[in-house]
């Protein structure tokens, strides 16, 4: 309260021609902002000053007050009288009764509302904070705004849309698919603990981040930006910024062949596919990219025929057996995947497939003109990816395993579910 010190007209009038000396363009405007009300210079004093300013060129002028009305506002523009045909600016945040229209008439050309928003915020929060503790938060839905509304503010998508136009890496151009339609909630274990009654299972939180995210973190550390998640049951829940969904409307009579193939776009770099129940490794991914060949596979050497005996696997029979010791060193880069499914029986099979495939552009070909040609035969089998690749095996095209040793899990029931949190929490 009170007569306030403010810099003297020649200091101020000299900013002003400083910044105007500076200016480069009409675009860029200068707007002097005058205090002497707020300080207590009074209504001459404050005149005085902003009709020096706009002959020092400022472009127009701010002019401040905290009165509980807009009388001293009304006051010096119309003493003001339109100086030099410059606008007027003011701050209506103490005398909040100025309507819009009588500031036209006035000549007031621009309306700061300097702190409406951030007030507006804090009632929100309260409100909708106090909503939570009552109701709990799935009381709130609807009434927040969503996360893809909040990354969009933020700039986040295109910044996503530039690294994926921008960002190169030693490993080229590498589309991912990830096929997240199928709906598991029936599962036993899961139905008990009404997980997954409202949730598609790559949203499960794992100690603070969903499968998905999780999924999207290791990719994008290894320059990977290109994700394409493939929805289907709770599709709406499925919400991970920078990752494009494809809906698949008839997830209930389709297999995961069928999402894979909504996801395929003609593509001359290497395309991952990624089960969306997983979780894994940087590293078999890095291993995955460095195989020079059209289809390969992911493939576990840490499978023992006893260890999961009451899991539906997907079973691995390959050319080559695992090798096995105490210490080992695995030179073979590739091994021949000779029979993929989960009715192989367990004392032939000699790995497990890990839920994470590899194709180039060519092996990516032929994946689909198999399966286009599947289609058409409308055989009366379940046309889902093991049969698909077993189908390519069998007609003598070449499909490869990456030999891995654990690094991975994937989310089947509620102990897997424990277990994988258990893993993060280590």
């Amino acid at each position: 309260p009170g007569r306030q010190e403010l810099a003297s007209i020649p200091e101020f009038v000299g900013k002003i021609m400083a910044g105007k000396n500076a200016q480069k363009t009409e675009s860029f405007m200068i707007f002097a902002r005058v205090e002497a009300l707020i300080a207590g210079w009074g209504m001459e004093e404050a005149l005085k000053r902003a009709k020096a300013y706009v002959d020092a060129g400022a472009d127009g002028i701010l002019i401040h007050s905290k009165e509980k009305t807009p009388n001293e506002i009304i006051e010096f523009t119309r003493k003001w009288n339109n100086y030099k045909n410059k606008p007027i600016i003011i701050v209506p945040t103490s005398y909040p009764s100025f309507s819009e229209e009588q500031m036209k008439k006035l000549g007031i050309k621009v309306v700061i509302y300097a702190n409406q928003g951030l007030r507006a915020a804090v009632k929100g929060m309260n409100k909708i904070l106090g909503q939570i503790r009552r109701s709990g938060i799935n009381s709130i839905n609807g009434k927040i705004a969503s996360m893809a509304e909040i990354f969009e503010l933020q700039g986040m998508t295109q910044m996503k849309n530039n690294e994926k136009k921008y960002l190169r890496t030693d490993k080229g151009d590498i589309k991912v698919i990830i096929p997240a339609a199928g709906d598991v909630s029936f599962e036993e274990s899961f139905k008990e603990k009404d997980l997954l009654k409202d949730l598609p299972v790559t949203m499960l939180d794992i100690n603070g981040k969903s499968i998905l995210q999780r999924t999207v973190d290791n990719l994008n550390q290894l320059g990977i930006q290109d994700i394409a998640v493939v929805t289907g049951y709770k599709g709406e829940k499925i919400f991970n910024e920078g990752i494009t969904k494809i809906e698949n409307r008839d997830y209930k009579n389709t297999f995961d062949i069928d999402s894979i193939m909504m996801a395929y776009q003609e593509f001359s770099g290497k395309t991952l596919m990624i089960y969306s129940d997983m979780l894994f490794e940087k590293d078999i991914i890095e291993k995955l990219l460095r195989a020079n060949d059209d289809i390969v596979l992911a493939i576990d050497s840490s499978y023992q025929q006893d260890k999961f005996p009451k899991k539906d696997l997907d079973l691995v029979m390959a050319k080559y057996p695992p090798i096995k010791g105490e210490r080992v060193i695995n030179v073979r880069n590739l091994n021949h995947v000779l029979k993929i499914g989960k009715n192989i029986p367990r004392e032939d099979a000699n790995y497990e497939f890990a839920g994470i495939a590899m194709f180039s552009q060519k092996g990516f070909k032929i994946l689909k003109s198999e399966y286009e040609k599947l289609k058409k035969q409308e055989i009366n089998k379940k046309i889902d990816l093991n049969f698909l690749l077993q189908t390519i095996i069998d007609q003598g095209r070449s499909v490869r395993g990456v030999e891995i040793n654990g690094g991975w899990t994937e989310i089947k029931n509620f102990e897997d579910y424990r277990r994988a949190c258990a893993f993060f929490n280590s």
